[in-house]
């Protein structure tokens, strides 16, 4: 019995020092909208949009790279009001409408430490005149 403790506790102690902790990331991409989504109830946050590349690739080409774990192309603006305001996501996702139908850049600040069925959310967006 005392080996068996003895056993789990080193284990433990590796787990702690060798496994790496993760950490949330956030970081400033520019992409365009190719569509949105919008949902009923909490399905994917309420309201989506799916960018032209991959979020975390975008985020890896930064000039200071940031590794953000964001699976696809897809973010979410949390219209469910869960990670914010239902208002505050619903002008956000009015921006990125307005981005998408006149093909305008956006700028996104995404974060992989609050997400919606793994997507990661939107925290700011910014619509560019090019």
């Amino acid at each position: 019995m005392r080996k068996k403790c003895l056993r789990w506790a080193a284990t433990a102690v590796l787990a702690v020092f060798v496994v790496p902790a993760s950490h949330a990331a956030t970081a400033k991409i520019t992409a365009k909208a190719l569509r949105t989504l919008a949902t009923d109830g909490d399905r994917f946050g309420g309201c989506m949009v799916q960018l032209n590349r991959n979020v975390a690739v975008l985020a890896a080409n930064l000039p200071d790279p940031v590794v953000l774990n964001c699976p696809g192309s897809w973010v979410t603006f949390s219209c469910s009001g869960i990670h914010t305001t239902k208002e505050a996501s619903a002008r956000m996702f009015d921006s990125a409408k307005m981005g998408f139908e006149l093909d305008k850049p956006l700028i996104l600040e995404v974060t992989d430490e609050k997400k919606h069925q793994g997507h990661c959310y939107v925290r700011r967006i910014d619509v560019k005149k090019d």
